[in-house]
């Protein structure tokens, strides 16, 4: 692409990136029970939608919004951070986020894994 296209003209994508707005990163499933049952989701979100000429911008952008949003909310975002859990050990040394991550190593719990990433 000659460089002074983009000095003289807006590039393309400048103009398709002022269009659109930049959702956070979701993370994947990892396992494939996981995966299984995001498949099943879909299968049954999607079985009566109807592709045309007419509605094929429509359906993808109701795809790509509840692929989006399922991903969300069953897996999480990527760099999001819990702005309660943050404050609540904000003023706790390394060494005592380590012994509550081992009292909670096998809860499972939300807090274990915010313990865990704020000690790494």
């Amino acid at each position: 692409m000659d460089e002074s296209y983009c000095e003289t003209e807006e590039c393309p994508e400048e103009r398709l990136r002022d269009q659109f707005e930049l959702n956070p990163g979701i993370r994947l499933p990892r396992s494939d029970n996981e995966w299984l049952l995001a498949n099943t989701f879909f299968q049954s979100a999607f079985v009566n939608v109807v592709v045309n000429e007419s509605t094929v911008s429509d359906v993808v952008k109701l795809m790509s919004t509840t692929i989006y949003n399922y991903f969300k909310e069953a897996c999480g975002t990527v760099g999001n951070c819990d702005k309660e859990l943050e404050n609540k050990y904000k003023d706790c040394l390394a060494k005592d986020l380590k012994k509550q991550l081992k009292l909670f190593a096998k809860a499972g719990r939300y807090e274990f894994n915010f313990r865990d990433r704020s000690v790494r």
